[in-house]
């Protein structure tokens, strides 16, 4: 009885610290990206500037925070 009191009780502790592991946010927090390292250039605007991004993936982490988000548009506008 005592041995299964023992197991039971790792059991339970060893869920809840999973648990409670798996909330945990990345250091670089939500919005650390890793975006591939090819250039496929677009070209952004937010409403007030154009922005050349090297590629999409890297106009999403941009725009990951930002309550004005940049959308892809012609890419002849960024030049």
């Amino acid at each position: 009885m005592y041995k299964l009191t023992i197991v039971a009780l790792l059991l339970v502790s060893f869920i809840a610290t999973f648990a409670a592991s798996s909330k945990i946010v990345p250091p670089g927090g939500p919005c650390d990206i890793a975006c591939l390292a090819v250039f496929d250039p677009v070209c952004g605007y937010n409403g007030k500037i154009y922005k050349s991004f090297g590629n999409d993936c890297e106009m999403n982490r941009e725009n990951c925070d930002k309550p004005i988000k940049f959308v892809a548009v012609d890419l002849s506008l960024c030049n």
